[in-house]
């Protein structure tokens, strides 16, 4: 992030794909940086643990939240929780 930073001053997103695995990344330590460094378009594929806090902590730092849905129910799903 901060690397783009520096080669743009124009808004650019950021891609948080939360996938279950054995040994998941804590993934709310990403989503902190991404708020952090103010970053304002996340683009989110996956649930892992549910999608929901996500998009409650990004919409929290008024981010607008573009989330990568390869079924209707899992866009409709998405649609639920304000995405």
């Amino acid at each position: 992030i901060q690397k783009c930073k520096t080669m743009t001053s124009k808004p650019f997103g950021v891609n948080l794909t939360l996938l279950p695995m054995l040994k998941p990344p804590n993934y709310e330590a990403y989503a902190k940086v991404v708020s952090d460094e103010g970053i304002k378009i996340i683009e989110t594929a996956g649930h892992f643990k549910g999608l929901e806090p996500f998009v409650k902590h990004f919409k929290a730092h008024d981010a607008y939240i573009i989330h990568k849905c390869v079924a209707i129910r899992h866009a409709k799903s998405a649609v639920k929780l304000g995405v």
